[in-house]
């Protein structure tokens, strides 16, 4: 047999996100400011998995010993299980003799070799956790079928978990001043989602450790728009904009279980200059004989440099009159490193938002090319005290 320990960045179990943090006081883990792109910040830290990767002769049962460490109040998690082997059954057996579970292929959810990505490694096999397992030697067994007599690989890793973990991802990574980050946030039991809506609570600090934003993680999507909600269950967000450089620090608490100390992520986030200004211009109305024909909105647009050549930037800005909402788009054209972009609301539009406007309730500088990243972000911009007496043009 072949075993070994995985660094650990190479085994955190990743989810994808919808899109388009002992005794009677709470334990904080910080973030390693070394994470690789992409992967969240985890807490409390998993241990290193063992990889398990033998040769099977063609006995009908085949034992394999697994090092089991002690742990309080953590559970026995097992990888993906491929194997070549024909499975008649699977068991687990604890340091004391016993047996924890036996289970059929069906019940393991085998599939096919031949459905899944890489065939050779053969069939997959869901081995079921156990929680608060006793330290020491475990065995898991493996039965063949009478049919199966040729020699066969398997593969899998394991290793104990804390039961319950939290999960932060954030984008950017390292936001500019006035760049909206969003909060990805999950939390888990035995490694599964929690689906019911847990309490997070969410603080972001700057470097005097005053509170930026004091909030608790919602299960919708903020968006110009408004929060939105999302298909995929167990996740959660929340977002804020610096409006100043410097280290800050993102803090989610979460407690499990009423009789727990509370989960405590702490993660060091460097603010840098903003690479863009946003700023509302005006509003100007187009007067048609006693209505309004359309109404015009201007933004300028500050660059720290001149846009490279083929680059390609957009405001949007989510306008809301009496009876909805509208999302307005606008070029931006530059000049330099200054740019304006202009947006026209039809009589027909100012009609069907409800008449008069009310205001801007966002706007987002966007660059689409060469990469898709939101670079500022406007302030709410009150409209009703601007709107001419006059109705929309018919």
């Amino acid at each position: 047999m072949f075993s070994r320990r995985l660094p650990q960045e190479l085994t955190l179990r990743l989810r994808r996100v919808a899109l388009l943090s002992l005794m009677g006081g709470a334990v904080t883990w910080a973030a390693a400011q070394t994470s690789p792109p992409g992967l969240p910040t985890l807490v409390p830290p998993s241990p290193p998995a063992i990889l398990v990767q033998q040769a099977l002769p063609t006995q009908a049962r085949h034992v394999i010993p697994l090092e089991v460490p002690a742990r309080v109040d953590g559970y026995l998690g097992f990888s993906e299980l491929r194997t070549t082997a024909s499975l008649a059954a699977l068991s687990l057996i604890d340091p004391g003799g016993r047996t924890v579970w036996r289970r059929t292929p069906q019940q393991l959810n085998r599939q096919p070799a031949a459905e899944i990505k890489q065939p050779e490694l053969g069939d997959a096999y869901q081995l079921p956790p156990v929680l608060n397992p006793a330290a020491g030697r475990w065995q898991l067994v493996l039965e063949r079928t009478a049919t199966d007599a040729r020699a066969a690989r398997l593969l899998f890793t394991y290793r104990v978990n804390p039961r319950f973990s939290l999960a932060l991802w954030t984008q950017p990574a390292a936001p500019g001043v006035g760049q909206p980050q969003l909060l990805t946030l999950r939390a888990y039991d035995m490694g599964d989602t929690i689906t019911q809506r847990p309490t997070l609570a969410v603080r972001v600090l700057d470097a005097r450790g005053q509170a930026v934003i004091d909030t608790t993680a919602d299960a919708r999507l903020p968006t110009p728009s408004g929060p939105q909600a999302v298909i995929e269950p167990g996740v959660f967000f929340a977002q804020w904009q610096p409006a100043q450089t410097g280290m800050h620090r993102i803090e989610v608490q979460w407690q499990p279980q009423p009789d727990r100390a509370p989960l405590v992520l702490t993660q060091s986030v460097d603010v840098a200059s903003a690479e863009a200004q946003l700023r509302f211009i005006g509003m100007t109305p187009e007067m048609g004989a006693n209505c309004v024909q359309a109404v015009a909105l201007s933004f300028e647009v500050q660059l720290d440099k001149p846009p490279a050549p083929g680059s390609s930037h957009v405001v949007n800005a989510q306008v809301s009159g009496q009876q909805g909402g509208q999302q307005v788009s606008m070029a931006v054209n530059f000049s330099g490193s200054t740019g304006v972009a202009r947006g026209r609301l039809t009589a027909q539009a100012l009609r069907t938002l409800g008449w008069p406007l009310r205001q801007i309730d966002s706007s987002r500088l966007l660059r689409f090319t060469p990469d898709l990243k939101v670079l500022a972000a406007g302030p709410r911009i009150d409209l009703l005290q601007q709107m001419p007496g006059q109705p929309p043009c018919p």
